[in-house]
């Protein structure tokens, strides 16, 4: 039965790949696939969540007062 290896390497953490490094005593400064620089840091997708949380309030504040003005059978 054939023994199982385990090879170290490298993963991006923005576009998913991984590889292993052609020099071991240095680390990537870029992904070999995407060319990021920031292949080691995970995206901050925060700023677009919290945009979106602002608009989805805004639109319930739009339609509550517009149900408020026309009244019940505004909105059916």
């Amino acid at each position: 039965m054939a023994k199982k290896v385990s090879l170290m390497g490298y993963g991006c953490l923005r576009c998913g790949h991984e590889w292993l490094p052609r020099n071991k005593n240095n680390e990537p400064k870029v992904c070999p696939k995407c060319k990021n620089p920031y292949w080691d840091r995970p995206k901050k997708n925060k700023k677009f969540s919290k945009k979106s949380e602002n608009i989805k309030k805004a639109q319930d504040k739009c339609l509550r007062k517009t149900y408020k003005t026309l009244g019940k059978g505004a909105l059916k």
